[in-house]
């Protein structure tokens, strides 16, 4: 098991501005400064990972088995093969910003959680994906997320905290009646295989890196 924390040392504004998916980004430029001089004043941002690689043991119709640990999700199922590699993880970006909530106006509110929360989590993924892509072989990425029923029901959060034993404690963070708090945080599986290439080309580039998480998020079927 591998632990990743603050992983994201600095984000800019320019940063933020480019996860904004509709209307112009310059015209968030303000609020993108104020949150980050907000959010750097509180030392409000420590986000953390933990990820591990685990074997796939056996495959039953839209059912993987991990380490012989049980998760239901369509895609690992049709792009996996038993004696493959698979990576759950588990990431935060950790309990100060949501405690930073209260104290923002409406405006960061929405922003904290529509853009900073998606960099955040992103960049954990991203991490994580490209230690993969150094380390293994094959050239498309997939990435499985509990949450969509028929596809990857919510159980399977459960599922990968199973083999990820020490991630809440290592993280701070809470499972409770099936929700994860700091409410900042996510689990999923990444799974290395073949298919039509679709890995990040330049994983410094923002655009390289945001166009890469959507190709991810379109498999996982968060789009």
């Amino acid at each position: 098991m591998k632990i990743l924390k603050d992983y994201e040392n600095e984000i800019t504004a320019g940063e933020l501005l480019a996860y904004i998916k509709g209307g112009v980004p310059e015209m968030y430029q303000d609020d993108a400064e104020e949150l980050l001089e907000t959010i750097a004043a509180n030392d409000a941002l420590h986000p953390a990972a933990v990820y591990t690689a685990a074997a796939v043991t056996k495959i039953e119709g839209d059912t993987v088995w991990m380490d012989d640990i049980p998760f239901r999700s369509a895609t690992l199922a049709k792009a996996a093969k038993e004696g493959d590699t698979v990576y759950p993880a588990m990431v935060t970006a950790g309990w100060g910003l949501e405690k930073l909530m209260d104290e923002l106006d409406e405006p960061l509110q929405v922003y904290l959680n529509e853009v900073l929360m998606g960099k955040c989590l992103d960049d954990a993924a991203l991490y994580i994906a490209k230690e993969i892509c150094e380390s293994g072989s094959g050239s498309k990425m997939y990435m499985a997320v509990p949450g969509i029923e028929n596809v990857c029901p919510i159980e399977g959060r459960d599922r990968i905290l199973e083999l990820l034993p020490d991630a809440l404690d290592i993280t701070g963070a809470v499972l409770k009646d099936g929700s994860l708090r700091p409410v900042y945080s996510n689990t999923f599986v990444l799974y290395l295989g073949e298919g039509y290439d679709n890995l990040c080309l330049d994983w410094e580039s923002p655009k390289e890196r945001i166009a890469f998480m959507a190709r991810l998020n379109a498999i996982a079927g968060h789009v």
